[in-house]
């Protein structure tokens, strides 16, 4: 999967997926659902294999790229860290002991967690509680005393200003128009998440899969988008049809799904660290959406 990059005074912002999410935020961790279903240790080093992964201890600290999501909703801000060695997207760099990670917020500092399904030390996370227009959120990735800060301010919060969703969404609807509380769309993305059942009965998980919109203009407080009920369906069709060994083609039937939009800010990341790792600050907001395939 490709990604797009725009440099932004010496950062980058990562228009569609960072490197982090290649496995997660980009229609979730594939990877990681095999290693479950094979279950304990034959699980992890399966995933190690694909992945490979590197403990920490073993690099040098400019040798480690930092790949941190930090992503508010509301008042809640959640903290994503997975660390990768230098510019290799393939590759997962494991927190040994004695090396550690940490967010801040203000004066409140919590230990980032290992939440990884069988406890491998490839994904970290945090969480805040705070009210501000545009936090800053710091990530830390600390050895022998030493911290290596990341930084990143947070885009203020916005609104759905409206949208003519209806209460389902048919593939006669067509398209439907949302407005958001945004000045431009040049940091904007989106997002479903869910779960469908498909024509044979069968059902299966939608994550994170970003959807096509079209930009109509501005308007009062915000900018207009539309959304083709067509290009949502291909899409679901699409994710229900890459599950599975061989791959279940039956169409899908009905949804229920969370569309998410999230405006970016790119971060400062510590120079200490390698020149391929990156924060990014993301605020969301959300509708729900119930899809039928039936005219």
């Amino acid at each position: 999967m490709s990604a797009l990059k725009i440099a932004t005074h010496g950062y980058r912002v990562l228009m569609i997926c960072v490197p982090f999410a290649l496995l997660q935020g980009c229609g979730g961790n594939p990877i990681s659902s095999l290693a479950n279903d094979a279950g304990g240790a034959i699980g992890t080093a399966f995933e190690c294999t694909i992945l490979n992964c590197i403990e920490s201890n073993t690099l040098q600290v400019a040798q480690i790229a930092s790949n941190y999501t930090v992503t508010r909703t509301g008042s809640d801000i959640h903290v994503d860290a997975r660390l990768s060695k230098g510019s290799s997207f393939v590759s997962t760099v494991l927190l040994s002991p004695g090396d550690s990670e940490s967010a801040t917020l203000n004066n409140q500092t919590v230990s980032l967690m290992d939440t990884s399904p069988q406890g491998q030390r490839m994904d970290y996370a945090g969480d805040f509680n705070n009210t501000q227009s545009q936090p800053t959120v710091t990530v830390t990735f600390a050895r022998a005393g030493v911290s290596y800060n990341s930084t990143v301010v947070l885009p203020q919060q916005f609104a759905i200003l409206s949208s003519n969703l209806p209460q389902t969404l048919t593939p006669a609807t067509g398209n439907f128009n949302v407005q958001l509380g945004i000045a431009n769309t040049a940091l904007l993305s989106n997002n479903v998440t869910g779960n469908c059942t498909r024509v044979d009965g069968s059902s299966f998980a939608v994550a994170h899969k970003p959807l096509n919109y079209s930009y109509l203009g501005t308007v009062t407080g915000g900018v207009s988008l539309q959304i083709s009920t067509s290009d949502l369906d291909t899409t679901l069709n699409q994710a229900g049809q890459a599950i599975g060994s061989p791959p279940n083609k039956s169409l899908v039937q009905t949804c229920n799904l969370q569309l998410t939009w999230l405006q970016s800010q790119n971060g400062s990341t510590s120079s200490g660290m390698s020149g391929a790792g990156l924060i990014i600050g993301q605020t969301s907001v959300a509708q729900q959406v119930s899809y039928s395939a039936q005219h």
